[in-house]
């Protein structure tokens, strides 16, 4: 259960100005958002400002920007993850959470975010409760030790911007069960990080099937984004011990 939150009243004006924006940058990205979810996703992000006054959950203050580098960018990792009535999304590493709220408003699919910082998720459950998102959950833990938890794996997982891509291959493979997919967005990756994540996702029984890049709005940023599909199981027992894909990658 969350804390006992109160939210301030949000001021309508900039509500729907940021409603208004977000839905024709969807309209110019080609997604497909409507209007009462175009506000849920800025009242998340209204929240999420508020509670930054006082916790640093995020180094991004202005809301025009946040509504790009938050909103938007979580939105449009929707693009590679098809339609399943059956299907749960779980957001890697989600802080205040992006990707994971947004993708759960666009495509409603029962989400849970896992982060390792206590204070990101106490933050996280009371934007849940606040919203009202009844399908969403928020557990503090580390990837690792999720991994042993009694989840079967879920169809969608999804990080941004977290770790190195060797890092994040490790860590997803055993939540990510055969035929599932990963979806990651990266800034400018170098070339190294790239083959050796490749070479860590063939270990781990992940096969690239997709790969993009785009510019966001307002010259705020370049993106990639890396989909792998689990297609077999992994040569090496995952998890390993905690910490060990980010100081002693597989690759």
């Amino acid at each position: 259960m969350g804390r006992s939150f109160d939210p301030l009243p949000v001021d309508e004006d900039e509500l729907n100005d940021l409603c208004i924006r977000l839905l024709l940058y969807c309209e110019s990205c080609r997604l497909e958002l409507f209007t009462d979810q175009a506000e849920l996703c800025v009242r998340h992000l209204l929240l999420v400002l508020k509670l930054n006054r006082t916790q640093n959950l995020t180094r991004i203050t202005d809301p025009n920007k946040g509504l790009i580098l938050h909103v938007l960018d979580s939105l449009l990792l929707s693009r590679y993850i098809h339609s399943d009535e059956q299907a749960s999304l779980l957001d890697m590493g989600t802080g205040p959470g992006f990707p994971g709220i947004p993708l759960h408003i666009l495509t409603r699919y029962p989400t849970v975010l896992v982060d390792s910082v206590r204070k990101k998720i106490e933050a996280v459950t009371d934007i849940i409760s606040a919203l009202d998102l009844s399908s969403v959950s928020a557990i503090h833990t580390r990837l690792e030790d999720f991994a042993l938890s009694d989840y079967d794996g879920f169809p969608f997982v999804v990080a941004r911007a977290l770790a190195p891509l060797p890092t994040l291959l490790e860590l997803a493979a055993p939540l990510v069960p055969l035929g599932g997919r990963l979806v990651l967005t990266k800034g400018l990756p170098k070339p190294a990080e790239v083959t050796s994540g490749l070479r860590v996702a063939d270990i781990v029984g992940f096969a690239l099937v997709d790969s993009d890049e785009f510019d966001l709005p307002e010259n705020l940023g370049h993106r990639l984004i890396f989909v792998f599909q689990r297609t077999a199981e992994s040569r090496v027992k995952l998890p390993r011990q905690n910490g060990l894909a980010k100081k002693n990658p597989l690759a």
